[in-house]
């Protein structure tokens, strides 16, 4: 009995031993290149994502959306970041979870955007005039932050910017970075 014990035991600690491994297959080696911001969107809740380029992209002009984090990245807004990461399929484990899984092996390279850059991100939107979704917030202090909580100098803009928010209207701003790892806005669209 207490054999069968044990080899049941053996049996099903081998199932999930070989369940539980990672193919070669399902790993990769890729280099991301990593924005100097983050670009509002939505993916199941409203967020702030990485835009990112990857292997042969970088240096283009196009930019992705990157929903997943990259374990071991610790990002800091203003900078551009060159990346090698261990990109791991995983499989949808749960109905929430993503597929894929980023690890960091290697920061290659920091740079800090240029002072001058301007560039814009999604303060909010709206869908058929009948549903409207921020990506900001205003406090109680007339003060505002993207959703990663990132704060939005917003200057002379500011009373601009309450009333966009009050009418529920889409809004593009128009950003620079500032010295104390905020952003400050230039300009509404």
């Amino acid at each position: 009995m207490k054999f069968i014990s044990f080899s049941m035991i053996l049996f099903i600690a081998c199932l999930i031993s070989v369940a539980s491994c990672t193919s070669d297959d399902d790993v990769e080696i890729v280099t991301l290149k990593v924005n100097h911001f983050k670009q509002s969107g939505n993916s199941m809740i409203p967020y702030q994502f990485f835009l990112v380029q990857q292997d042969v992209a970088i240096g283009g002009d196009d930019w992705y959306f990157f929903y997943n984090g990259i374990e071991g990245f610790d990002y800091e807004l203003g900078y551009v970041y060159t990346l090698k990461v261990e990109k791991e399929i995983i499989g949808n484990l749960m109905a929430d979870g993503g597929s894929v899984k980023y690890k960091l092996i290697e920061e290659i390279g920091k740079e800090k955007a240029p002072s001058d850059i301007s560039f814009e991100i999604l303060l909010s939107r709206t869908y058929d005039d009948s549903f409207f979704e921020p990506f900001f917030t205003k406090s109680d202090h007339s003060t505002f932050e993207l959703l990663d909580g990132t704060t939005i100098d917003c200057a002379n803009l500011c009373d601009e910017l309450t009333e966009k928010l009050a009418a529920k209207e889409a809004i593009t701003g128009v950003f620079h970075h500032s010295e104390n790892n905020s952003l400050e806005l230039t300009a509404l669209k």
